[in-house]
């Protein structure tokens, strides 16, 4: 009876890890398999971006380029980014919001060139200047601050009515308030327009139906790209368009510039000596380095045809 009880328990102990193996083969079967479908969906979705992408940088229909920062994946694209600030804007919107504040001290600046139209700010009384085939002519008699064009219209800080932000459609000349809240700086994306507002908010106005929405508090200037860097006190941080991801790149700087994931700044604890420093961050490595000093006041830092320009107040 002993040894019977011995063969039993022998063959129930060998059913046992022959279950077992049979259980692991099984799970690895369908580990792999998932695998496999994981990759064949990333593909998938891979190739799909990549049509997206393409049918957009090689579009050259407006409403295809003004459907910038509707679609997820041309949002967090630099390269679309880019490609939309060259075939639809007169003017990048880092050069015009880093421009803005030094502006009136600049010949024709704020100057958008976008097929053979020109729109400016006069240098000597701020008046808002069109050149194009029948001549130049004034788009807005009154004080001007930053102007971005479009292909169809221009958006400008109008001076005489509390810096609201405004827009003129350029063949009807028709002029149109966007908003009436005071703004300090704005950028133009696609259907979205993003402004700062005197309280400090970061706003985003939907063109279509004409609703806002605050991305961010206590903001005191900001640029734009596949995301959004923006001075936040005295640190300077990023902000995803959704805003879902936020984080903080430099604790003592001012935020002069921004390009291709590369922040531009100066540090506050410098900013009482005659000589400004400027620093540069690259926010995928995290290095910081010095990169030149200027005499004076560094206050912005923007390209033009790949060229860095840095302004400096004396």
């Amino acid at each position: 009876m002993k040894a019977l009880n011995e063969i039993f328990k022998r063959k129930n102990i060998k059913e046992i890890k022959e279950n077992e193996r049979k259980r692991k083969k099984k799970f690895q079967i369908v580990a792999v398999a998932f695998c496999a479908i994981f990759v064949v969906l990333c593909i998938v979705l891979s190739e799909d971006s990549d049509s997206k992408l393409n049918s957009y940088l090689n579009s050259k229909e407006d409403k295809v380029l003004e459907t910038f920062l509707d679609n997820d994946i041309i949002r967090t694209s630099t390269e679309c980014y880019e490609w939309y600030e060259k075939n639809f804007l007169g003017i990048t919107n880092n050069e015009a919001l880093m421009r803005g504040s030094i502006a009136d001290d600049t010949k024709a600046s704020n100057r958008n060139e976008i097929g053979k139209i020109k729109v400016y700010k006069n240098a000597k009384n701020k008046t808002l200047i069109l050149e194009n085939s029948e001549g130049k002519s004034v788009l807005h008699k009154g004080k001007v601050g930053e102007v971005i064009a479009t292909k169809q219209k221009v958006y400008y800080i109008n001076r005489n009515q509390h810096n609201s932000l405004d827009c003129i459609t350029i063949q009807t000349k028709e002029n149109k308030q966007v908003t009436n809240e005071g703004v300090l700086s704005f950028a133009v994306l696609g259907h979205s327009i993003l402004y700062l507002n005197e309280s400090q908010d970061l706003v985003r106005l939907d063109m279509k139906n004409g609703s806002k929405e605050t991305l961010a508090t206590n903001i005191q200037r900001f640029c734009v790209g596949d995301q959004i860097i923006a001075q936040n006190d005295k640190q300077i941080i990023s902000i995803s368009y959704d805003r879902k991801k936020a984080m903080r790149h430099v604790e003592d700087g001012i935020l002069v510039g921004y390009k291709e994931d590369e922040i531009y700044y100066c540090k506050l604890s410098e900013s009482e000596e005659r000589k400004s420093k400027l620093y540069k961050m690259n926010m995928q490595t995290k290095k910081h380095e010095m990169i030149q000093e200027e005499k004076g006041f560094i206050n912005s830092v923007y390209f033009v045809n790949g060229k860095m320009v840095v302004d400096t107040i004396k």
